[in-house]
């Protein structure tokens, strides 16, 4: 059973996560390994067909870091982003656990 705390965090991160645009952002953060800028991300969205502006991708990242999956730190005038492992792992834990079975792929359930 989860704690008051942990319900709010998960809570925090699955609302965070909660649009497809937002899940761009952050698959591109895990795709980069690398601390990034916005500016970086912005052109990483675009080259791969999916445009997004700076603002909004600001906006993302604001509602990640308030969340708590993704944290930064300031390189001359630059905010530099990067994911952080422990909320996105008990999200991970929490999916997982919801099913003592594995959980099929739902694009395999939908062709069925």
């Amino acid at each position: 059973m989860l704690t008051d705390q942990q319900q709010m965090i998960l809570a925090k991160a699955f609302k965070a996560l909660a649009d497809e645009t937002r899940l761009c952002v952050i698959q591109t953060l895990a795709e980069l390994r690398s601390p990034v800028g916005q500016q970086v991300l912005v052109s990483h969205l675009e080259n791969n067909g999916r445009a997004v502006s700076q603002q909004n991708v600001s906006y993302v990242l604001r509602e990640f870091v308030s969340a708590g999956l993704v944290a930064s730190h300031r390189v001359g005038r630059n905010r530099l982003y990067f994911i952080l492992p422990n909320v996105v792992t008990d999200c991970l834990l929490f999916i997982h656990n919801l099913s003592p079975e594995e959980i099929p792929n739902a694009a395999t359930q939908a062709n069925n």
